[in-house]
């Protein structure tokens, strides 16, 4: 219970019975008294509901106030996790920049390796071109020297053929056994003389078989 004014619930009962504090006959209030009491009375109700009505909108004031506060902090968290996501995605942007950037390096150094492959198989194809005109050559080369080789052979021959036509003309007239190898080993001797040995060697080699076949044919 509320005191206003000094007064106590006791005083309250007793202005209620029109009493007051005293002996009578001067224990009584008059009407008047009462009537104000009365008033006061509901006055004073009337200021205990307003404050119980003020008590919670103050109740409800801090509750509103506690929610405000839960509401600015999940706000900032909110702000928070904002900033962090344009943070992330000026990031993720950045990133993604590289990337294109990559793929067209890695565009470029397909074209790059696709360019130096043609230029490889280009360099290959005259490689293996000038392989073959090298070996084609060579190949003639050696097929001039051989031919130059079998002339000489063949004018060695020649000229064996023909001094062995000499020698069997010569031999076809009756002479000394010595007197014909004396001959024989004059003609051998003077080939000897004009020729290197290889071909001293060659040239007796040839001479003998074409000596041997003109002997046969005689016979």
């Amino acid at each position: 219970m509320y005191i206003l004014y000094g007064f106590s619930e006791a005083t309250f009962s007793a202005i209620g019975k029109r009493k007051k504090l005293g002996r009578p006959p001067n224990d009584r209030f008059s009407a008047t008294m009462k009537r104000s009491c009365s008033e006061n009375i509901s006055l004073i109700q009337k200021l205990e509901v307003a404050i119980d009505n003020g008590l919670y909108l103050l109740d409800k004031c801090e509750e509103l106030h506690n929610t405000c506060n839960k509401l600015m902090n999940e706000n900032t968290q909110l702000r928070n996790g904002l900033e962090q996501s344009i943070i992330s995605s000026k990031k993720l942007s950045k990133e993604v920049r590289q990337l294109l950037t990559d793929a067209k390096n890695v565009l470029n150094l397909e074209q790059q390796v696709a360019f130096d492959k043609q230029h490889i198989q280009s360099l290959t194809m005259s490689w293996k071109d000038l392989s073959h005109k090298a070996e084609l050559s060579s190949k003639s080369f050696e097929l001039q020297t051989v031919k130059t080789e079998c002339g000489v052979y063949k004018q060695h021959v020649s000229d064996m053929a023909e001094q062995s036509l000499i020698t069997k003309y010569q031999t076809s007239i009756p002479f000394p056994e010595k007197q014909n190898k004396e001959m024989l080993g004059g003609g051998i001797s003077e080939l000897s003389f004009l020729y290197p040995a290889s071909v001293k060697r060659n040239t007796i080699i040839i001479f003998t078989l074409s000596g041997y076949l003109l002997l046969l044919q005689t016979q």
